[in-house]
């Protein structure tokens, strides 16, 4: 009598990353079945999975046979997997999405999961590569959070930051003798101003009163700043004396 044993094999499903450690249990999918016997485990891929090590993985290739027929020992299918990574930049534009400094790579090609805060790159003011000056208004985007893959963008939005001129006429004690006069209005900051020509030697107050000039309190000439920037010309208001006399001949 010749003793015969059935022959028998087992398939396995394993995942792994690009350096062939693996991210994920293996799967006995069959357990000593017959040679022979049918097998499907397709259905075992997963296009993207968490990893044991807590990163975020997505399909890549497969190696061996996801389907076919039992044969004696051990099977295995192996899913390849990719670590999902992603990118986070810093933008800054002015309001019509003009970029007014070179936007910065934070993270390259990071984890997805990792922690990201970009709060510090927020800037208040700064100096646009247009030379202009640039006020903080707003931000797109989240300034931290996790990485996702792809890229994060974070935007910061400035407005261009602008200011007046204006002339002024007062006398001694601080009253206006002649209407103000806005020289310059909204004006980017850093333009040039010269105010000088806008000084009268006299003047002819709207009280009906004579003027004269005195001093000047703010920069006849210099460049815009933030806000309003008076100049101011001071007038002392100009007397004279009658006197009567009595001679003779």
């Amino acid at each position: 009598t010749y003793v015969y044993e059935e022959v028998k094999g087992s398939v396995v499903v394993k995942y792994v990353n690009e350096s062939g450690q693996a991210i994920k249990s293996s799967e006995t999918v069959m357990s000593e079945e017959p040679v022979g016997t049918a097998y499907d485990v397709t259905g075992k891929k997963e296009a993207t999975l968490t990893g044991t090590d807590g990163k975020a993985y997505r399909y890549k290739s497969t190696t061996g046979n996801p389907t076919g027929s039992v044969v004696e020992g051990t099977t295995e299918v192996t899913y390849v997997y990719e670590e999902v990574k992603g990118s986070v930049v810093v933008k800054y534009v002015n309001e019509s999405g003009q970029e007014i400094k070179a936007s910065e790579t934070v993270m390259s090609e990071e984890p997805v999961g990792t922690a990201y805060d970009v709060t510090g790159k927020k800037l208040e003011t700064l100096t646009g590569t247009d030379g202009k000056a640039y006020r903080y208004k707003s931000t797109t985007g989240s300034p931290s959070g996790q990485v996702t893959e792809g890229t994060t963008v974070v935007t910061y939005v400035y407005e261009e930051t602008k200011g007046s001129v204006v002339v002024k006429y007062v006398n001694e004690s601080g009253q206006e003798i002649k209407s103000s006069e806005t020289v310059m209005s909204e004006e980017p900051v850093g333009t040039a101003y010269d105010v000088t020509a806008k000084k009268e030697a006299t003047l002819t107050g709207t009280d009906g009163k004579a003027y004269r000039y005195k001093s000047t309190t703010g920069n006849p000439t210099g460049s815009v700043v933030e806000g309003t920037t008076e100049v101011t010309y001071v007038y002392e208001e100009v007397k004279g004396s009658v006197v009567v006399k009595y001679v003779n001949e």
